[in-house]
Parts: C-alpha cells; sequence; structure tokens
C-alpha cells in the first residue's frame, strides 16, 4: 500500500488532537524557561530553553524534533526535555519552519544552523556557562542534528560553522535522504510535498544526506533505534558506515515484545520501560566524561 499526502494530512490531525490534551497536563512552570527565543524573522524561528532546578551537570542539550519533516513541534518534545530536566540537564527544544510549497529540507536545515549558531554565541546573554554542548534529534531531526554535528569540522551544504559541540545524540534517525526520491511506498505528491520540487534529482538529494558527509564527523555519537522502529536500517546503515571509516560510537537497540516501544517511543512515550532504558543511556553518555 502507497502512502498518499491525504494519510499524512490525517495522520497529522491526529498528533496535533492528541498533543494538545498531553500539553493541558505538563507542568512547565516549574522550570525556570525562556519562551520562543527568536533566532530568525519567522515565527516559528524560535527556540525555548528550559533551565533544571536540580544540581547542574555542566550540560546544555539541544533538541531537535522530528515529524516526517512537515509536522510536529518543539512542544512535542517536552516531556523528553523532562526527563533531562530532572537530572541536572539543561535543554533548548528547536523550532524550524516546516516543509511547504515555500520551503523544503534545505530551508529546515538552514533554520536549525542558524539555531545552533545562535545559542552558542549568545551562551552568556543565555545564563549558559557550559564547558559541554551536546545536540540530539528523533527522526527527522537525528538528519538535521547529524548534519549539524558533522558541519562543525567538516565542510557540508550548511552555512554556519561557528559553533562547537561535544557529542550528538540520535533516536530512530533518518540517514539516507538521498533515496527517499526513490522510495515506492510513497506517491509523487507525497514525496513532492516532504521532499521538495527536487525529489527526483538524487544528486541534489545527495548534498542535503548525513551520509554524503559522513566521513568527516569528528565528534562522539550515541544512536538509538528498536525492534518495531521502521526506520531500524538506517540506523543500521550508520553504523555500517561508521565501522567503515572506524568511527567510534555507542549504539542501542531495544529487542523488545512491546510494539508501543516502536519509532522515537523514548520521545513520544517517556514512560514506558524501554525509553527509560533509552534515556537513561543517553544521560550517562552525556555524563560519564563531564566536569562536574
Amino acid at each position: 500500500m502507497k502512502l498518499h499526502k491525504h494519510n499524512l494530512i490525517f495522520f497529522k490531525a491526529i498528533a496535533r488532537v492528541h498533543n494538545f490534551f498531553k500539553r493541558l497536563f505538563q507542568n512547565r512552570s516549574r522550570y525556570k524557561h525562556k519562551s520562543s527565543i527568536h533566532y530568525g524573522p519567522s515565527r516559528r524561528q524560535v527556540f525555548d530553553l528550559y533551565y533544571t532546578n536540580k544540581e547542574r551537570k555542566n550540560i546544555l542539550l539541544v533538541d531537535i524534533h522530528g515529524g516526517f519533516y512537515v509536522g510536529a513541534s518543539r512542544n512535542d518534545n517536552f516531556n523528553f526535555a523532562q526527563f533531562f530536566l530532572k537530572k541536572g540537564i539543561d535543554v533548548a527544544l528547536v523550532e524550524y519552519r516546516l516543509n511547504n510549497k515555500r520551503i523544503e529540507t534545505v530551508d529546515e536545515l538552514d533554520d536549525t544552523n542558524r539555531c545552533i549558531s545562535f545559542i552558542y554565541n549568545n551562551l552568556s546573554k543565555l545564563d549558559l556557562e557550559y564547558d559541554e554542548i551536546y545536540l540530539t534529534g528523533d527522526s527527522a531531526g537525528g538528519h538535521f542534528a547529524l548534519l549539524n554535528a558533522i558541519n562543525v569540522s567538516h565542510k557540508t551544504i550548511l552555512g554556519r560553522n561557528d559553533y562547537k559541540i561535544s557529542g550528538v545524540l540520535l533516536n530512530c534517525p533518518a540517514y539516507n535522504y538521498q533515496n527517499y526520491g526513490e522510495l515506492n511506498n510513497m506517491t509523487d505528491g507525497l514525496k513532492r510535498w516532504v521532499l521538495g520540487k527536487n525529489y527526483k534529482n538524487k544528486n541534489y538529494l545527495e548534498t542535503l544526506s548525513p551520509k554524503t558527509y559522513i566521513e568527516g564527523l569528528n565528534t562522539k555519537i550515541f544512536i538509538s533505534t528498536s525492534k518495531y522502529d521502521f526506520l531500524r536500517n538506517e540506523s543500521y546503515d550508520l553504523i555500517k558506515d561508521l565501522d567503515k571509516y572506524n568511527k567510534p560510537y555507542t549504539f542501542l537497540d531495544i529487542d523488545t515484545k512491546n510494539i508501543l516501544a516502536g519509532h522515537v517511543h523514548n520521545v513520544v512515550s517517556v514512560t514506558l520501560r524501554e525509553s527509560v532504558k533509552v534515556n537513561k543511556a543517553m544521560y550517562e553518555f552525556m555524563t560519564k566524561q563531564v566536569k562536574n
């Protein structure tokens, strides 16, 4: 069965209703925070910054949400952020413009790149004095986080590399972007919406794909996937390339009978036993070499 554009619109509508009710029970006021800090002129070129109320671990985690390049919001990742806030880690939730007839993946990438640069170059103004800054992203957000991580030391399509990070953490990441225009389970209409007008141009898609530049990665990396992650093979393709170029990594593949522990489960269903395991592993990955 092929996915059509109207299928994705329906899923997006369901997700919006679900996330509306989920946010009703979120108590964000328990944390000192700064909302909708602009890094660009668009209403979606913003990020929220949450400060832990626990003993600080000298870490800022910059989180880039997923959403199939056309949906979701930074607000959807607040429960995920809370896991780390409760453990002494501050979190920035990044928003970016979504794919439509005017905005494409290259613009989303540029937004995340601009936001990371803005945060790094305004640390003192944001009351952030940390030794360690980590990037994290789920699904499409993993694509963006990884490309920004590579760009620190290796030139990619991204324009800014005036920032430093200590690592990148990916949950069920999109990796083989260069092949998405050839997927048989998506109609051309859906591909045009998700990938933009150049969805048939593989050479162009390669310029936006982390796989194209992975040899240049020069920071530590954590990857998680699960048995029921529909992008699981992409994590294994990433691992294969990291092995090829002798890049060290931490990898966690959740083997479970729980079908709820699927794609980005540790972000959307944070209380699952499997999700807690992944998020604890992320915490340990960041803190095991951090100066307190």
